[in-house]
Parts: structure tokens; sequence; C-alpha cells
């Protein structure tokens, strides 16, 4: 008999064990999707009329995933565009719910478009069908299902790369990035009294990304390009880049600051300029931390 009554006692504790952890295998395993639908989708796709045609570029950034829609005329040349977050609802590794919030400069002055907008991305092969719409926010491309293309050589809302910023600033004096300056960084600090997050990746390439993020109720500067650097000493670099972002179109961002180390992270400093463009967002130094 007491051998029957601990059985059950050792079953009823194992059920305990098991409803007491949290479920963060659903929420792992959700994670996993997103992530893998983001390395799946990324990418430019197109869909024409009579007009002129789309593109959609799907760009994942630092564990995010962002839309560029960018409309052309029949000879390719750019006359609208918008930049949208796809935050992930529920999904697949093909297949993903999104809420979409979009923003343009060309629109509300910047800042987020009235509305609600959900609709579902989902992969196919070298294509992407947008469908359920609900809501009454504006759509990614079309409130209808839509499919669109991939091809690789469409246009892109970054047109500027390490060659563009090399032929700007020239070769003269470049060096090589450091290995221990390569990676993504992040910096938190505090502008008109909120919390600002940016991501920086540098890559061997001299691909640049960056990635502003400020309160929820402003959209986030995201913008790509390329990247020198030269060497003023042992230890301090000048970094000159050439970026644009998906909010702008392909207008061009560039500019120089001074990089260096403090033995703990990374250092971006204001040279005197008397613009600070978008890299330094009106601040004469930035402290960045190594996360990756």
């Amino acid at each position: 008999m007491n051998r029957v009554f601990n059985k059950i006692l050792i079953c009823f504790a194992a059920v305990l064990m098991l409803c007491s952890f949290p479920p963060v295998h659903a929420e792992s395993t959700v994670d996993n999707a997103f992530k893998a639908f983001m390395d799946n989708g990324a990418g430019r796709f197109y869909t024409a009329d009579e007009d002129g045609f789309i593109v959609l570029e799907l760009i994942p950034a630092f564990g995010k995933l962002f839309a560029s829609s960018a409309y052309y005329t029949k000879e390719a040349s750019l006359y609208s565009y918008f930049a949208s977050e796809l935050l992930p609802l529920t999904g697949s590794p093909t297949s993903f719910v999104f809420n979409i919030r979009s923003f343009s400069n060309m629109s509300r002055g910047g800042n987020y478009w009235e509305g609600e907008t959900r609709q579902r991305l989902s992969l196919q092969p070298y294509s992407v069908l947008i469908s359920d719409y609900h809501g009454d926010g504006d759509p990614l491309i079309s409130k209808k299902p839509v499919l669109l293309i991939k091809q690789d050589d469409l246009p892109t809302i970054f047109p500027y790369n390490p060659s563009s910023v090399q032929k700007m600033y020239g070769n003269t004096g470049t060096t090589a990035l450091p290995e221990y300056l390569k990676g993504v960084w992040l910096a938190s600090l505090m502008s008109n009294g909120s919390k600002v997050t940016v991501n920086l990746s540098l890559e061997s390439d001299g691909t640049m990304t960056l990635l502003r993020e400020p309160p929820n109720n402003y959209p986030p500067i995201l913008a790509k390009g390329g990247y020198v650097l030269s060497q003023d000493s042992e230890d301090i670099f000048t970094l000159c880049y050439l970026v644009s972002s998906p909010s702008h179109g392909t207008m061009p961002y560039d500019g120089c600051v001074k990089l260096w180390s403090d033995g703990i992270g990374m250092i971006l400093e204001d040279k005197g300029e008397e613009f600070r463009y978008l890299l330094m967002m009106g601040k004469e130094h930035i402290g960045f931390e190594k996360i990756r």
C-alpha cells in the first residue's frame, strides 16, 4: 500500500514541477520561427502595372524586421517611398502575421502614419504573398492580396556601399578595421529627456548599419551604407561614412567622426563639423559597448 502511495506522490510532484516552469519553450519557438523568416525573406520583391513598378525590400537589422516600399516610374525613377516596422505576432518560418507601422519624411512630419494595420506575409519560392489585411491604417503595398516576385537586381533603397564611400573620400590613408572594433555595438543615452538606444554594426568589408530607436511614439532611424577608416594615431581613427535611410528614400547622409577605444568600449566623437549628421544625433560623443 505504501509503495502505491509513494508512486502517486512521485507522479503528483512531477506534475507540479512541469506546471511550475514558465512557457519559455513557446516563446523560443516563435523567436526561432521569426529569425528563420527574416533569414529566408531578406531581399527585394516587385509587382508592376502600366504606370510603373513597386519594390518591397525586406530588411532584417539587429533582430528586427523592416520594410522599404518604393514606387518607380517605367523609367525606373523613384517618385514615392515609405518605411515600415514589421512587428511579428504569430507565424512559422515561412509565414507571419505582422503589425505594420509605417512612416516617411514625405508625410505626417516623419511620424507614424495613423491607424492600425495587420497583414500576413507568406514566403513562396522566389516570391512573397501579402494578404489578410485587417485594421484601418495604410497597407503594405495593397489591402487586397498581392504576390510580389523576388529579383536581386531590382533598385535598392540602399544604393551606397563601400565603393561609394571610397569614391567620395578616397583611399589615401585608409586602413583595415582592427579586430577589436569589428562586430555589433550598443549605446544607450538620454536625448531631450527620453532614453534612446543606438545599434551600430561595422563589417570587415566596409559595410555599416545603424539603428537608432527613440521612445515608442517616434519611428526608428535605420541607415545602411559604407564607411572608410583612416588612422590618426596609434589608437585613434577617423571614420567617414555614406548611408541612406528607407524613410528618406535614397537621400545621402555623409560625414566623419573620430573613433577610438577607451579599453572597455568604443567612442564615436564629433569632429566639429557645422552640422552633426545622422550618426551623431546632435551629440558630441557616444559611448558604445560591444554586444556581439
